[in-house]
């Protein structure tokens, strides 16, 4: 995924691939963009019991409140072989 995600809401949630993700698998998988939102994060912007396998994320985030290279907000799950470059 190459692009730019932006969320003028009050409350939100970006990330370069996937904005919120759930007890998911996800492998082999990249986002480079521009990510700016209350919560933002390169590849997920917040991730609770996944399982994620060899992905990266680069860009620019901008998170308001919470910012993560790769995840803006974990609970639980696991990142193997995972990392990101850029700008936080």
């Amino acid at each position: 995924m190459n692009g730019w995600v932006s969320y003028d809401t009050l409350i939100s949630v970006g990330g370069g691939l996937v904005g919120s993700s759930f007890n998911s698998d996800i492998s082999e998988s990249y986002a480079l963009v521009e990510v700016s939102a209350y919560i933002a994060g390169g590849f997920i912007g917040v991730s609770i019991g996944d399982q994620i396998n060899d992905c990266w994320a680069g860009g620019i985030i901008d998170g308001s409140q919470v910012s993560g290279g790769f995840v803006g907000l974990l609970d639980s799950g696991t990142l193997k072989n995972c990392y990101a470059i850029g700008k936080v």
